[in-house]
């Protein structure tokens, strides 16, 4: 937690995210998880537009994600930075968009996710045993292009020449991780021999605003499920999928 927590309050190398901890293998699922999502985000939105942290809201705040109950200076100034909240938000949204689509009863949803060395935003079990590992990344009005040669994305907004895009690099990097929870037979990958090794679809999405770069090589684009998507192969491969694509994404080809 110090290498997060200093005195300019947010390493911008750090997912915020990951200053959410839990208790060791218990984790919030499906209905209670997205809503406990939706308590901090309306809570941090009362926080940033009111200007202050009073104590009573540290508080408060405390309860509800108890990885925070740090008090002080240090934790005012996480809370009153925007960026916490909407990727709050944005991570609250699309829990509830997957847990509305497939039901409580057949999907097991879990936010942030810790493996040895990141967080994992969702974890989604299928009634089908297929394991998705998501992470919700924002680039508002711009077009993501995966350059497969440099193995690095690339990021192009209005009017702007292309940059790199290290953040959403790392990203694939820290999907990669969910792989130690099966070598530590974590118990939110199941008991038996087949949950344990259930296949891993590992993907980034992007939140509303953000798009896939239509200049991608044609042949990084793949049908998966119901909907076009961006290959990426690395180490291995993972997914880059538009919000709006990511219901149809997870969802069983048509036959």
């Amino acid at each position: 937690m110090s290498e997060i927590i200093n005195e300019n309050f947010i390493d911008t190398d750090v997912d915020i995210l990951s200053l959410y901890t839990g208790k060791k293998d218990e984790y919030l699922q499906n209905k209670e998880a997205v809503e406990r999502l939706k308590q901090e985000s309306d809570l941090l939105a009362k926080i940033i537009l009111g200007g202050t942290v009073a104590s009573s809201m540290l508080g408060l705040f405390s309860v509800i994600n108890p990885a925070l109950s740090l008090g002080g200076v240090a934790l005012s100034g996480i809370l009153t930075q925007s960026d916490y909240l909407w990727r709050v938000r944005r991570l609250y949204l699309v829990a509830k968009t997957i847990l509305e689509e497939f039901g409580d009863e057949n999907v097991t949803i879990v936010p942030r996710v810790k493996t040895n060395s990141a967080i994992i935003d969702l974890f989604v079990r299928m009634p089908d045993r297929r394991i998705f590992a998501l992470m919700v990344r924002s680039s508002e009005d711009a077009s993501i292009k995966w350059n497969e040669n440099l193995q690095d994305f690339f990021v192009t907004k209005k009017g702007k020449n292309p940059k790199r895009y290290n953040h959403l690099t790392k990203t694939i990097e820290q999907l990669n991780t969910l792989l130690d929870l099966r070598k530590d037979r974590h118990p939110l990958m199941g008991n038996s021999y087949s949950e344990r090794n259930a296949p891993i679809i590992k993907a980034i999405v992007l939140a509303q605003g953000a798009k896939i770069a239509a200049t991608n090589a044609p042949e990084q684009w793949i049908e998966f499920g119901r909907a076009r998507v961006l290959k990426v192969r690395t180490t291995s491969i993972a997914y880059v999928v538009e919000y709006d694509d990511l219901i149809k994404f997870m969802l069983l080809p048509e036959k």
